[in-house]
């Protein structure tokens, strides 16, 4: 009679298992870079609408906000005075003193839209408006609708705009950087191996992809923008209803933001050095 074959459990060969985290790992760095890009845009959006936001508050006698940012900025200078916030002293880079007060005034704009924007955006009106009619006059903000409303719809038209354009012009240039760079690298990547200067190859490659678009663009540059600009509409045409539905979950992650570049400052020292 036959003997039966013993039973054999086969083992997943460790070189497929390596492959596949190094390919999590490589998507995951992907990611994390998508990210860190999308959150340097989001702060320089910030940067850029704050000092505005502060001289609009300011001409428009915005008594909380104005109050609350100064008090936040007061404490966040004696915090990175006596408490060493920002490991500044540890970092062993002392900023000058001009710098050192254009970083106070970006923190007292950044202060003051975070408080704008709790009070305008997420504090219920009902609960202003109930506390403004039982408050004294020199505490109460009585005027507060004058500044929430048109603060509140400003930073979110703005930032809306700025990200919807941005995004849909992105999108727009890819299929052109997407064509020239995929070709550049397929070549690269066919014909290093071969050449005897692998350097000096991938620079003639680089200069002749250049070249060739360089030639396109003076041959057919009106058919070119035509088709960018249809390209363009359409994404906007198309995905604008995303696009801005992404830009108000931005709009509504700006205080948070606003709170987490406060508490780490390497962006901002980094931007003032």
């Amino acid at each position: 009679m036959p003997q039966p074959r013993p039973l054999t459990h086969h083992r997943a060969d460790p070189s497929v298992m390596m492959l596949g985290v190094s390919a999590r790992s490589t998507i995951g760095e992907r990611i994390s870079r998508a990210a860190g890009v999308l959150e340097l845009v989001v702060s320089l959006l910030i940067a850029l609408v704050s000092p505005f936001a502060f001289v609009f508050l300011l001409v428009t006698h915005a008594k909380w906000v104005i109050a609350l940012g100064a008090l936040s900025t007061a404490a966040h200078a004696l915090w990175c005075a006596r408490f060493e916030g920002w490991g500044e002293r540890s970092a062993g880079e002392p900023m000058g003193a001009g710098r050192r007060v254009m970083l106070t005034l970006l923190v007292l704009c950044l202060n003051t839209l975070f408080w704008g924007l709790v009070l305008s955006s997420i504090v219920p009106r009902t609960w202003v408006s109930s506390f403004n009619a039982s408050a004294p006059a020199w505490l109460g903000d009585h005027d507060w609708l004058r500044w929430a409303e048109p603060l509140s719809a400003s930073v979110e038209a703005f930032v809306a705009g700025a990200l919807v354009e941005l995004l849909a012009y992105v999108l727009a240039l890819l299929p052109f950087v997407l064509v020239v760079a995929v070709v550049a690298l397929l070549m690269i990547r066919l014909g290093a191996g071969r050449a005897r200067d692998r350097v000096m190859f991938t620079f003639y490659v680089l200069f002749v992809a250049g070249s060739a678009c360089l030639l396109c663009y003076l041959l057919f540059g009106s058919s070119l923008a035509w088709l960018f600009w249809g390209i363009n509409g359409y994404i906007l045409w198309k995905g604008g209803a995303w696009l801005t539905l992404f830009s108000v979950f931005v709009v509504g992650s700006i205080p948070f933001r606003i709170m987490t570049l406060l508490r780490n400052g390497s962006w901002l020292r980094a931007f003032f050095r």
